[in-house]
């Protein structure tokens, strides 16, 4: 007799609990799953800084999604170094370059466009045209920078060395570097793992 109540007991509570509805209701996982995240490139206020704050989580995609967003918006000159820096990060050295030319058409005296560019002609192995580069951000004035002269001598080192036929230089890693609010520049990482 307990065996059968405790069997009617086991059935009533599995079909009951089949019975039940086991999703939480709405609105349940509250506002933090539903609200916009700070990098949400579509729901962006400003996908410049976006862009730039992608860049500096190395998430190149999702920053060159919203450099061309902002470009749909208006084409400044800093969505157009994003686009070149976003692009240089997915490895698409042609793509960063016509950016960076277009941001130096924009404002010739851009030091963070003429940084970059010389960046990614170096990494084209066109090492004059980016002492060139370099040069001309270190005479704009406000770009004698230490990253700035850094970058030039190691450009120039590289083609000395070319000439001597010396072993090619050890080629450093590249770091975006914060400089205030939305500004950032591509630089030369220092710290070695």
């Amino acid at each position: 007799m307990v065996s059968d109540i405790r069997l009617i007991a086991v059935i009533a509570l599995a079909v009951l609990s089949g019975c039940y509805d086991h999703s939480p209701p709405d609105g349940y996982f509250g506002p933090r799953y539903n609200a916009v995240t700070p990098f949400d490139v579509d729901e962006a206020v400003d996908p410049v800084d976006t862009g730039y704050k992608l860049l500096a989580v190395k998430d190149f995609n999702n920053a060159l999604r919203a450099f061309k967003r902002a470009g749909t918006q208006t084409v400044a000159e800093a969505g157009l170094v994003g686009l070149g820096a976003a692009s240089h990060g997915l490895g698409r050295l042609g793509q960063a370059e016509d950016f960076l030319r277009a941001a130096i058409n924009q404002n010739p005296n851009s030091i963070s466009a003429w940084n970059n560019l010389g960046v990614v002609l170096e990494d084209r192995k066109r090492y004059r045209a980016a002492v060139n580069a370099f040069r001309t951000a270190f005479l704009i004035p406000g770009g004698d920078t230490a990253v700035v002269r850094q970058n030039l001598f190691v450009a120039q080192k590289r083609i000395e060395q070319i000439e001597a036929n010396e072993p090619p230089f050890v080629e450093p890693d590249y770091i975006l570097e914060r400089r205030g609010h939305g500004r950032y520049l591509l630089v030369k990482n220092d710290t070695k793992p």
